[in-house]
């Protein structure tokens, strides 16, 4: 009875020895498996830490590049700028030299064309101071009178018609007002001194007379 009692006591601690042993080894696989996990969690973590790097590389070159070509861009516009400027500047000055030159020569062309005038009447006068008849004279002086008012002609200068016309407040003077015969009221019946337009635009008022 003794032996077969030791017998099953060591049954026993066998069974109890391997069941331990199932344990460990359970719980080692277990470790094992978790260790496993954590590395296999880790690794994605990794893979996705290294994209979302890659990706904000790739982003951050990307608009380093943009960054470049629109400060390139920007240095391009601000050369063109200043070469604008200093060819307005340029501009500005050659206008205004222009307009200088043109201002001293504005009469330069009415000039030429009153020294014709001018001549002949240093010869009228030296004629006259040679003897010569009052009619010739007169004749002379005509002609350089009509002479100078086609110079007039030319430059846009018209003398304003005005006796035996309307009134006009725009185109007379009206020195006094006078009684006439025949005459309608508001009518020019003398010219004092004649008024004229220079392109249409008054440069002178006639200075008239107007009957009432």
């Amino acid at each position: 009875m003794v032996q077969e009692r030791v017998a099953e006591l060591e049954t026993d601690k066998e069974q109890t020895g391997t069941e331990q042993t199932g344990v460990k080894k359970s719980e080692q696989k277990g470790e094992q498996e978790k260790s496993e996990q954590v590395g296999q969690t880790e690794e994605r973590e990794g893979r996705s830490s290294r994209k979302r790097r890659k990706k904000l590389s790739e982003e951050l070159e990307e608009k380093t590049r943009l960054l470049e070509e629109k400060e390139k861009e920007l240095e391009e516009l601000r050369d063109l700028y200043v070469r604008k400027l200093a060819e307005f500047d340029n501009y500005r000055k050659r206008t205004q030299r222009e307009f200088v030159e043109l201002v001293k020569n504005a009469n330069a062309d009415l000039i030429l064309q009153l020294l014709p005038v001018v001549d002949d009447l240093e010869r009228s006068l030296k004629v006259a101071e040679e003897g010569t008849t009052l009619e010739a004279f007169v004749e002379g002086v005509r002609m350089i009178y009509q002479k100078f008012v086609d110079v007039l002609a030319k430059q846009g200068v018209q003398r304003i018609e005005s006796v035996g016309q309307p009134f006009d407040p725009h185109k007379h003077e009206a020195l006094m007002q006078v009684e006439k015969e025949g005459v309608e009221p508001g009518t020019v019946v003398d010219e004092h001194q004649p008024g004229y337009l220079l392109n249409d635009r008054v440069l002178r008022h006639a200075k008239v007379i107007v009957s009432k």
